[in-house]
């Protein structure tokens, strides 16, 4: 019960909140107000700075991660699944009595 009671208080909170955000001074809302503070405060610029930092390191390990494992090489559409496996040593290959298995029952279901 607790809990359905911290729930409502949030939503009601929330509503509120949200109704005077709707609230226009000097033909922009409070909303709008915010939102133009927060885009030129330097918190704000911070943030953006430390959010495009961040996008370039993932970019870099990618790039890094790619070459290390030679995806630079495998990238193009003519690689099998089996040969872009082959340069990071793995083995995608079905052991041989499952390929035979499978072709026999599909010989048999097309003889009926």
């Amino acid at each position: 019960m607790l809990e359905f009671k911290s729930v409502i208080k949030t939503l009601i909170f929330t509503v509120v909140l949200i109704m005077l955000m709707q609230i226009k001074i000097e033909n922009r809302s409070i909303e709008r107000h915010f939102f133009s503070w927060t885009r030129s405060s330097s918190i704000g610029n911070f943030l953006n700075k430390t959010a495009e930092g961040a996008v370039l390191v993932i970019h870099q390990s990618v790039a890094f991660v790619k070459k290390a494992t030679g995806g630079s090489q495998g990238s193009s559409l003519g690689d099998s699944i089996s040969q872009k496996a082959s340069r990071i040593n793995l083995d995608f290959q079905r052991p041989h009595h499952q390929s035979t298995e499978s072709s026999s029952t599909n010989s048999s279901s097309v003889d009926e």
